[in-house]
This record gives structure tokens, sequence and C-alpha cells, in this order.
């Protein structure tokens, strides 16, 4: 499973698990100075696809990528398996990435 997690801020780590992602959340969580927040998750993505993906992205370092980056932020809408949900930023600052509960078929 892959999973898109927001540091609250500006960047999104991409990564993969063989485990529930909120547990994989909780996990990295332990270990944050700041709240981590899951933007959302593709129930199929395996490691293959964790490395496309991390090739694809604009790498901020290691496997944190730069939410700034609209073809990222499509992505994960396009392909997220998080029922009815929607990511973008709060506002036009861009200040933080929220994850939006909606109705709308995407």
């Amino acid at each position: 499973m892959i999973y898109f997690i927001s540091d609250g801020g500006k960047n999104i780590k991409i990564g993969y698990t063989k485990n529930d992602p909120y547990k994989r959340l909780k996990q990295l969580s332990t270990g944050s100075s700041s709240p981590l927040y899951l933007l959302g998750f593709i129930r199929d993505g395996d490691k293959r696809l964790e490395k496309e993906l991390h090739n694809r992205f604009k790498r901020v370092n290691l496997e944190w990528f730069d939410g700034n980056d609209t073809n990222l932020l499509d992505y994960i809408n396009k392909y997220n398996d998080m029922q009815q949900v929607y990511v973008d930023w709060l506002d036009e600052s861009k200040s933080k990435l929220v994850v939006y509960k909606t109705m709308k078929n995407i």
C-alpha cells in the first residue's frame, strides 16, 4: 500500500507499507516534532510504484516531496482510495494542506 502523509506544512511523504496506513501514520508521528496527517493511500500500490512516484515528483529530501507540486496533488486526488476525500490547500497562501470530505465523484 502506498501512502501520502503531510507534515502539516508543504511537504508530503510518499511511502510504502504492508500494514494499515493509519498504523504507519501513528508510527511516524511518534518520531515527528510536528503533527502528521494522512492525505490518502493507494491500496494496491507496491514497492515498484513507490519507486516510480519517488522518481516522478520533486523531492524535498529522501521520501518527502514538495506539496506545491500540483501534479502530485492531482495524482493523489485521482488515485486516492480514501473514500470521498479531496486534497488541496487550505487557502491561497498555500500554508497548510488539508483533506476535504466531499460527496462529489472526483
